[in-house]
């Protein structure tokens, strides 16, 4: 094992690195009318001679009013057809840059979206890593001494390819760079190659047993908060199976290492098994805002003396806003992209140094990764400013997205999957509605179904056939495997679905004619409002 000392050079030279990004995004701050207006020309000279940028004239636009009347704002479907071309293996399709691989993300007119992934989004990503990594080291000097855990993608079973073109990166480092990754590997708790197991159990396994065998671990950095408290609950629950794995990792090397995680492990208490495990670890990372507030409060039953530190809004399309001084909200991140807002009372687009504190916004980014005008439908609120820049916390989904565990399931994907359903299986409903609900201290989604004809075979049938559907959401798929959604239910109503939807609609305040009837609903409780029964893995649930 390294000591602290080793471990503080490789950190503070790694930090170090990232000085000269931290300093470039402090002089942005400055004038962020300035940046962005610099941002939006740079990007528009270089991709005028591309297909989008002849077919929108980026070479005459000269002003940001320009840019706004010719490009008209856009959603991934807009993409589609580019994306297919960049598939087969045409270049300057959207930007000049050779696109290295398409990162998936989910959709909603389809199961999933194909982001592509250039060498100059890699830096725009970078700029906004940079400043971010460099304040959270220099504000928590303790990070230094020992080493970190990050968790960025999902575990992917197998690479794909769409066309000639790679689908998501090999492993996680892939977001650094060369440096970044060398560094990584010098730095890291747990090797970036154990995201590679397919089986979910060997997966925690092997990621717990390689941070239970790093004594100096000073940083968690996740995405949901609920990954690392299933990872956790897994460790606490599985202590022998856990034990073995650790033996099998270490065989013969550190063999006192195994011994002291053997009797800390045999401590009933949680709270004191993961203190004395890891009496180093200073900080965790994750998303805090949204939904996933009351789930990053329940770390502190875990780690209860722990510093939490919300992460920024970061999507697969953009790097959007990075926490940069700790006295404030995450701070847009000004010069990775070019960023307009839809004020969500009003329908105005307002450009970044136009935002007012206290208002609500919609994200819409231009990149180098060739999405121009493009809307994330992210909400956010703004709350203050640091220099000119604002800050701001993520509310919710523009759309009409059920998110609560980062599965993003979107009405649109939902109403295909019952057309291919229904189809499949030759019924005609006459109600249905997916909506969340409670079950075995959890959540899962449940399927309200009103149709003549359902015997316990076809329930199965469709809880089956609907959940593989589901499943073709990336981000479904991985909180299903992750244990973060319990499994899909079923509730058959027995008759007047319609009409107990339409009325528990109107005591929520909606006049009966502006009642639209919802393919999904990201409201619980809707069992309480049918007449019918409960059923989930082949039998009926009073």
């Amino acid at each position: 094992m390294k000591s602290s000392f080793v471990y503080s050079i490789i950190n503070r030279v790694w930090i170090e690195s990232m000085r000269s990004g931290y300093m470039n995004f402090q002089k942005a701050l400055v004038n962020t009318e300035a940046t962005q207006k610099s941002y939006l020309e740079e990007l528009l000279k270089k991709n005028r001679n591309t297909e989008f940028g002849i077919h929108h004239n980026f070479k005459n636009i000269s002003s940001v009013k320009e840019f706004q009347q010719n490009i008209p704002l856009s959603t991934y479907n807009d993409y589609e057809q580019y994306i297919e071309k960049i598939s087969q293996g045409e270049k300057n399709v959207l930007t000049c840059d050779k696109v290295r691989l398409f990162e998936p993300s989910s959709g909603s007119t389809a199961p999933s979206k194909l982001i592509p992934y250039t060498n100059t989004l890699k830096k725009e990503f970078n700029r906004g890593i940079a400043p971010w990594m460099y304040s959270l080291y220099k504000s928590n000097p303790s990070l230094f001494k020992g080493k970190a855990y990050w968790s960025i993608s999902p575990v992917m079973n197998k690479e794909k390819c769409k066309g000639d073109v790679k689908v998501g990166f090999e492993d996680d480092s892939d977001y650094l760079g060369f440096l970044g990754r060398w560094f990584y590997d010098k730095i890291a708790a747990v090797p970036s190659a154990v995201a590679k197991e397919s089986d979910l159990n060997a997966f925690r396994n092997t990621t717990i047993a390689h941070l239970l065998l790093c004594e100096n671990l000073a940083l968690m950095s996740v995405w949901n908060p609920t990954f690392l408290t299933l990872l956790m609950d897994h460790l606490l629950r599985n202590k022998v199976q856990v034990l073995d794995t650790v033996k099998k990792l270490c065989g013969d090397t550190q063999l006192s290492r195994v011994n002291e995680i053997k009797n800390m492990l045999s401590d009933d208490s949680q709270q004191d098994v993961l203190q004395k495990v890891w009496p180093d670890l200073a900080l965790i990372s994750c998303w805090t805002d949204g939904v996933c507030k009351s789930y990053a409060n329940q770390l502190y039953d875990y780690f209860p003396n722990i510093k939490i530190q919300g992460k920024g809004l970061i999507a697969t399309e953009a790097f959007v806003s990075l926490p940069y001084d700790e006295t404030h909200d995450p701070v847009l991140a000004i010069n990775s992209h070019f960023f307009e807002f839809i004020d969500m009372s009003t329908g105005k687009i307002c450009l970044a140094h136009e935002l007012f504190s206290g208002k609500t916004y919609s994200v819409i980014v231009s990149t180098g990764g060739g999405l121009y005008r493009y809307q994330l439908e992210d909400v956010i609120e703004v709350t203050g400013f640091f220099e000119t820049a604002p800050t701001f916390r993520f509310i919710s989904k523009s759309n009409s997205t059920s998110d609560f565990m980062g599965e993003k399931i979107n009405e649109r994907h939902v109403n295909k999957c019952f057309e291919k359903l229904f189809m499949n299986l030759d019924i005609s409903p006459k109600f249905f509605l997916l909506a969340p609900a409670k079950s075995n201290g959890g959540i899962s989604y449940c399927l309200f179904l009103e149709c003549d004809g359902l015997n316990d075979k076809l329930l199965g049938e469709i809880l089956f056939q609907l959940e593989e559907l589901l499943c073709n959401n990336f981000h479904y798929d991985y909180c299903r495997k992750l244990g973060q959604l319990n499994d899909l239910l079923l509730f058959k109503i027995k008759s007047e679905g319609k009409d107990a939807y339409l009325k528990q609609t109107m005591n929520d305040g909606v006049k009966a004619g502006d009642v639209k009837t919802l393919s999904l609903s990201k409201n619980f409780g809707w069992e309480r409002y049918f007449e019918g029964f409960l059923y989930e893995r082949g039998r009926a649930v009073l």
